[in-house]
């Protein structure tokens, strides 16, 4: 990790900028962004056309879209998803991170959703000043909480985690930020608390609660492996397909530790439950996890419950996220939080 201690993303200010709203007209633009009117961006990106079939697709953080589409060596129709990113967040750059990191996967025969070239040869183009990309339709459910995950199914992701890993070590990704205590904790911390959505009795809670684990954790991320990870790896992102499990919208892809992809998918009730032991064992297949990598998984749950709660905070003006967290501005909903990094504190001084 002594490479990556000066790298630029690694800094608190990192996430005031990342999570700024960023061009106030290019922002009013994306809010209106609308399946009927971004048709001709699709048909003018790539040389399809929609017959008129649509699907808008459930996305806080961005914009996405389903088009039934032909084309000239395809009469039969098929379906073409446009993701439209939501300005300020990402540059550029940091999106052809993620779509190399994509790219690499879907090259070696990984189960991923990769990123569509239109016919430039890109797979990023801008319409209206907005980031764009598209993406094949692969039909299948969502591995989320409706649906039991099993052992097989850990183990078989265990082994798909621990193969992406394996590829995304030799990868350069210098435009995505970097998971460490001091930056990706401290800097959504400060922004927190600069939010004001925090009730007034409970911000000096939080901040102490939170300092307080920041001291404890950071001497653990030290000398830690560090290698682009899928970065959200929950099960609404895991596809059940006909084919097997399938990962997509690597959105947050970020260089951090293995253990990440591992902590998200498993909640601390899972793991209790040995569910981790099944994700391990198909890891193992493939790539080293020492035991000593586990005692990153309730730090790094701990660094996600304020990061989330920063992306709300940074939302909040758009009045979908009111919708998906209704209790976001309620006390109890704050209360728990620092209950759940009280919990983290005493499990990491327990291990």
């Amino acid at each position: 990790m002594s490479n990556l201690v000066n790298h630029p993303n690694n800094k608190a200010q990192y996430w005031f900028e990342h999570w700024d709203r960023g061009d106030p007209e290019l922002a009013g633009i994306f809010n209106m962004l609308q399946a009927d009117a971004m048709m001709s961006a699709l048909e003018g990106a790539f040389d399809v056309r929609c017959t008129g079939g649509l699907r808008d697709f459930d996305s806080l953080e961005n914009r996405v879209f389903g088009y039934e589409v032909t084309d000239a060596s395809s009469p039969t129709p098929y379906w073409i998803v446009l993701k439209c990113y939501r300005p300020g967040r990402w540059s550029r750059e940091a999106l052809l991170d993620e779509h190399r990191l994509v790219a690499l996967l879907q090259q070696e025969g990984l189960p991923v959703i990769a990123p569509l070239a239109n016919r430039e040869g890109a797979t990023l183009w801008q319409t209206k000043g907005v980031h764009c990309a598209a993406y094949p339709l692969v039909e299948g459910r969502l591995l989320n909480a409706q649906h039991s995950i099993t052992k097989d199914d850990l183990e078989q992701l265990g082994r798909t985690i621990a193969a992406m890993h394996e590829l995304s070590v030799t990868l350069a990704m210098p435009n995505r930020p970097l998971l460490l205590p001091e930056s990706f904790g401290l800097g959504n911390l400060e922004y927190l608390l600069e939010s004001g959505k925090i009730p007034g009795t409970l911000q000096t809670t939080l901040r102490e609660v939170f300092e307080e684990l920041l001291e404890l954790i950071t001497p653990l991320f030290q000398g830690a492996e560090l290698l682009p990870v899928h970065g959200d790896l929950h099960k609404g992102n895991i596809l059940c397909t006909t084919q097997g499990l399938t990962l997509f919208d690597f959105d947050d892809s970020l260089l951090a530790p293995p253990a990440q992809d591992l902590m998200v998918l498993l909640k601390r009730d899972e793991q209790d439950r040995g569910l981790m032991e099944a994700l391990l064992h198909g890891y193992r297949a493939l790539r080293p996890f020492p035991d000593e990598w586990l005692e990153l998984v309730e730090p790094l749950r701990a660094l996600r419950l304020v990061w989330s709660r920063a992306w709300v905070a940074s939302r909040w003006h758009d009045r979908r996220t009111h919708g998906a967290h209704p209790r976001f501005e309620h006390e109890s909903y704050w209360q728990e939080g620092i209950e759940s990094l009280r919990n983290s504190l005493s499990s990491i001084r327990l291990s």
